[in-house]
């Protein structure tokens, strides 16, 4: 198999992988983003704020070697 052969596997490859995982979540057991007077709840909630909800407590993030690792 020549370079030019390999790189379109790879592309071919690639785009496949990137569809199935579009459809993949796009499936209805992820759900899909609140509407009406649901969002309108969630919004109101006094632990959603910056865009995302907020834990009451603060979570310990330690990892073995005691080094603090970010989630995201």
């Amino acid at each position: 198999m020549n370079r030019r052969q390999f790189l379109k596997a790879l592309g071919i490859g690639a785009a496949g992988l990137a569809l199935g995982g579009t459809y993949y979540v796009s499936r209805p057991e992820f759900g899909r983003l609140p509407t009406g007077m649901r969002r309108e709840r969630i919004l109101a909630s006094p632990h959603y704020y910056d865009g995302q909800f907020q834990n009451l407590e603060p979570i310990d993030q330690t990892v073995k070697g005691g080094e603090a690792k970010a989630t995201m």
